[in-house]
């Protein structure tokens, strides 16, 4: 039986090498949302907030 993988070679790995490091640019006011967020520890309805469901269903009426 031939052999289909090179010697040597790993598997094909997609994405980054590695976890960012430290110091890697994330908008302030993302940064402001995430810590805020941080806290809660209440279970989310897997299809959205009502809020966001109301934003979503709100925008797909003005756009027709």
């Amino acid at each position: 039986m031939r052999r289909t993988e090179r010697e040597g070679y790993g598997p094909v790995r997609y994405g980054p090498s590695a976890l960012p490091e430290d110091g890697l640019p994330v908008l302030p006011e993302l940064s402001a949302a995430l810590a805020g967020a941080a806290g809660r520890i209440r279970d989310r309805p897997i299809g959205g907030c009502p809020e966001l469901l109301d934003a979503a269903g709100g925008y797909w009426l003005r756009r027709g």
